[in-house]
């Protein structure tokens, strides 16, 4: 099973909310399943979901040698994280190819008071009184999104079953060059963590389902960051609805690399020009193969086949 279902719905998302996953792991072990091979779990405590062994490979080493054999200036790069839940994921990659690894922070706040002013980091010293900042925090790192706050129950059902605590930043078409100033509003300060500029980015991730914060985070890291070039990155192409479509208008996406874990239609490809998928069938076979003649599988945590 390259690619667990539900693999989002791992945890409640709302009040008696069900957990999904937990249902399809129920299912398998009801059907007869004795024994699990997937890759990139969305979380790893889903293993626990069974009481069968369950082998959670990874598409790292794959991913890692495609960048090295496909991007000539690679040791000029940063890995990009878009939410603080990939940092670890981020930094994996990042040490394995030996570069550096950058954070996207996004904070949430309301009313105009909140959004005219910028993130303070603790311990920095405050503004004087002509306005100018010791804060070493780069301005060009920051940029504001903001979003009605009328909320209704579509609203909240949307945020808890899009992309769960995956997006903390949604639609790359609400981007400002400043804050609003009005009370209702909701503004999201966006900041990057590291430094990309004039160097070749990889956003990465487990999944791409919409492509609206991937897009966002592409548009940051290339009109406020000055990247060189943006590579998006994810084990499974799930995307759903337009998404395809969207990052093809998206200038600042050089190219969308994922993997073969996903089935992704000849109709679908043909829609861009920029989708790369990496092939990891032969990963999976080796890893059934090992696993019915009873041998270790660690090998294939660590090496492309």
């Amino acid at each position: 099973m390259p690619y667990f279902p539900y693999s989002k719905q791992s945890k409640k998302k709302k009040h008696r909310g069900a957990i999904t996953a937990k249902m399809v792991a129920n299912l398998l072990s009801v059907a007869g399943v004795d024994h699990i091979i997937t890759m990139d779990l969305h979380a790893s405590q889903m293993q626990g979901f069974f009481n069968k062994p369950v082998d959670n490979l990874y598409a790292e080493p794959s991913i890692a040698k495609w960048i090295q054999d496909s991007v000539p200036e690679y040791a000029n790069s940063v890995v990009v994280s878009k939410n603080a839940g990939g940092a670890k994921r981020v930094t994996s990659l990042a040490d394995r190819l030996k570069i550096d690894f950058a954070l996207i922070h996004s904070d949430r706040t309301r009313g105009s008071n909140q959004a005219r002013c910028s993130p303070t980091i603790p311990g920095t010293p405050e503004n004087d009184a002509s306005g100018s900042s010791n804060n070493n925090l780069n301005s060009n790192n920051l940029f504001y999104l903001t979003s009605n706050t009328t909320t209704d129950h579509n609203t909240t059902e949307r945020r808890s079953s899009d992309n769960g605590d995956d997006d903390e930043f949604s639609s790359a078409a609400s981007i400002t060059g400043e804050a609003p100033s009005m009370d209702d509003e909701t503004v999201s300060v966006i900041t990057l963590v590291g430094d990309v500029a004039g160097k070749v980015a990889f956003i990465v991730d487990d999944m791409i389902d919409k492509a609206d914060s991937f897009i966002t985070a592409a548009e940051h890291l290339m009109k406020k960051c000055h990247a060189k070039r943006v590579y998006v990155i994810a084990t499974h192409g799930i995307l759903s609805n337009d998404s395809i479509n969207e990052i093809e208008r998206c200038k600042s996406i050089y190219q969308l690399v994922i993997t073969n874990t996903f089935p992704l239609s000849s109709e679908k490809r043909s829609q861009s020009s920029k989708i790369v998928v990496i092939d990891i069938s032969a990963t999976l076979a080796e890893a059934i193969r090992r696993t019915h003649n009873g041998e270790s599988i660690s090998y294939l945590f660590h090496t492309a086949i």
